[in-house]
């Protein structure tokens, strides 16, 4: 991770002092309680405006090679989900999940505003995703999954909720 290598001034700043905190969420972490505070604000900021939007765009555009027709689509980590405009089809179901309130709230009124039907739950960090087995055809997430640590069981949880045949997107086509 490029945060490794770079002086802790740049990195704390940027990630949080992990090496104080650790990499795993502390509630009353004082640096994670800051950051609850002005996480939207950075996200509008950085991810919103000039060279972010370039470069979420480009990843987003791989939306117009997925066949979501009379799919079942679930999203981790929507956030607004600016990628529908390059839908080429709907989705039969769209599942909203994130760990946000707020973040929820953006995706909701966006596909609100695309009148895409869909269901949301907010997801517990340790707590498994709330669907059955094998329920879901694709699973999007873009520029979420560095949030999520450890990976490995968001990663189990992706493989048990997709279909066989399924396809899991995460910046490479399926």
């Amino acid at each position: 991770m490029i945060r490794n290598y770079l002086p802790r001034m740049i990195s704390a700043p940027l990630w949080g002092d992990r090496q104080h905190w650790g990499l795993e969420i502390i509630p009353d972490d004082p640096c994670w309680l800051e950051w609850q505070q002005t996480h939207l604000d950075f996200y509008n900021a950085n991810q919103r405006k000039g060279v972010g939007t370039i470069v979420n765009d480009a990843g987003y555009r791989i939306m117009k090679s997925l066949d979501l027709n009379r799919k079942t689509v679930l999203e981790i980590g929507a956030g607004d989900i600016r990628h529908i405009r390059f839908w080429e089809s709907q989705p039969k179901e769209f599942i909203l999940a994130d760990i946000s309130d707020e973040m929820m709230e953006k995706a909701k009124m966006s596909l609100i505003d695309f009148d895409i039907k869909f269901q949301s739950f907010l997801l517990d960090r340790k707590q498994p995703i709330p669907l059955e087995n094998h329920k879901v055809d694709v699973i999007i997430s873009f520029y979420s999954l560095e949030h999520l640590y450890p990976l490995q069981p968001y990663i189990q949880e992706i493989h048990r909720v997709l279909k066989p045949g399924g396809c899991s997107y995460w910046g490479y086509p399926c």
